[in-house]
């Protein structure tokens, strides 16, 4: 048994073990954790999920592990049981994938009920085919694109008035069909998803090195923004600033961000452009945007996010993000008392980034510290989630014995059932 790895597991758990699986799980399983051990693990306690939407999203991590793993036939069982329809999407989409020459042609026919409103498979249609874009999937992705186009053929046949939905549009983008994209964004109904769509067809655009579209697009959505009541306005003016951040003009994206009214809408605003300005390298004008906005919590939380990535990638060198991180959550954490509900989320956020950062480093005291200073259980279980999610792969029984320690059953089937899939994706690729 790998003792290394179950000590480090002892020191950072803070849930005691429950009886059941904890106490059922394979000590092979433990030693030398393979998809199929994990697997019958959480076959064995399915059947005691209480309904729910958590109870579906369990279902379906377990269902599509069944499926990458060739066991088609029961992972359809477990489909049966699952009631909502994003879940029972996914598990199809990853059924259909596993059958060659099926996934992108008549198997895909079958993937949505036809009783499900035309409106929700737009939705899911243009989702399956971005998803299926991204994974370089072409003729897979404009099959699910032409069934999305196909449902809301049948919405615009009822209403005589064509219908608009970002997905779609951005489906439709990723296809390189760029004037239905904007003609498909220009027809979405509440103006400010209209402005926001357009902002995030430019960036795409902007991406590709297509700028004089993109900026065509930004005074388009400009116009838009400008023409929504303030109370509206924060959303397209956030992502409007994030583009102009992205494209190097700071003055441009501040001033449009301190055009947001009143005072407090303006901060948030300028609050959540720290992690675009980090994201875009600009550690200083992230730091200034904390300063001015009041977020330090939010720049806790991005330094936490480039902590974890960078432990995750196994970079050398000093992790110079987990400093930072460290510094600014000594004061925060003192003050915890004292934060608004929304920074206190970000606060959590910033030390769970920093516990999975400190976990990937293999430093087992910081780990618990920090999952200490969580102010409830339910803080404390997203922690241990997020380093079972971490550390699968990487050190999967000490992932394993996290999970199996996690003291709700629900809460240690929805681990398992997570890690099955992730080991059963690895393996597929």
């Amino acid at each position: 048994m790998n003792w290394k790895s179950f000590l480090v597991a002892c020191t950072i758990l803070v849930a005691v073990p429950s009886s059941g699986l904890a106490l059922d799980a394979d000590p092979y399983c433990i030693k030398d954790p393979t998809v199929d051990c994990i697997l019958a693990m959480v076959g064995s306690g399915i059947d005691d999920l209480r309904p729910g939407y958590r109870t579906d999203a369990v279902l379906a991590d377990y269902a599509r592990a069944l499926a990458l793993s060739g066991r088609d036939e029961e992972a359809v069982m477990i489909l049966e049981r699952i009631t909502s329809d994003r879940s029972r999407n996914q598990v199809l989409t990853t059924l259909a994938a596993q059958q060659p020459g099926k996934g992108g042609g008549q198997a895909a026919n079958a993937l949505l009920d036809e009783g499900i409103e035309p409106e929700r498979r737009v939705v899911d249609y243009a989702m399956m085919a971005e998803a299926a874009f991204r994974r370089d999937k072409a003729d897979e992705a404009r099959v699910f694109l032409d069934l999305a186009l196909k449902a809301a053929a049948e919405i615009e046949a009822g209403t005589g008035t064509p219908h608009g939905h970002y997905r779609l549009a951005s489906a439709l983008d990723m296809a390189e069909n760029h004037e239905a994209a904007k003609n498909r964004a220009r027809a979405i109904a509440d103006p400010s998803n209209r402005a926001i769509t357009l902002i995030e067809l430019a960036t795409r655009r902007a991406q590709k090195g297509r700028e004089g579209d993109a900026h065509a697009l930004m005074a388009e959505a400009a116009v838009l923004r400008e023409e929504l009541p303030p109370e509206k306005r924060s959303l397209p003016i956030s992502r409007a600033a994030e583009f102009w951040i992205r494209q190097g003009d700071t003055a441009r994206a501040l001033e449009i961000a301190r055009s947001a009214a009143p005072e407090d809408v303006r901060k948030k605003v300028l609050g959540g452009l720290v992690y675009t300005a980090a994201q875009s390298g600009n550690w200083n004008l992230a730091k200034d945007l904390a300063e001015e906005a009041d977020a330090q919590d939010t720049l806790a939380s991005v330094y936490g996010q480039c902590a974890s990535g960078f432990a995750a990638r196994g970079e050398l060198g000093t992790n110079t993000c987990l400093e930072q991180a460290h510094v600014l959550l000594e004061g925060l954490i003192r003050n915890a008392g004292q934060r608004t509900e929304r920074d206190r989320y970000m606060l959590n956020d910033a030390i769970v980034a920093v516990a999975v950062a400190e976990s990937l480093s293999g430093n087992p005291e910081a780990v618990r510290k920090l999952i200490a200073s969580l102010p409830d259980a339910r803080s404390r279980q997203h922690a241990n989630h997020m380093i079972i999610n971490a550390q699968t792969g990487r050190d999967t029984t000490l992932a394993l014995l996290m999970a199996l320690n996690i003291d709700s059953s629900d809460a240690k089937l929805e681990a398992l059932a997570r890690m099955a899939r992730f080991l059963a994706t690895d393996a597929k690729n």
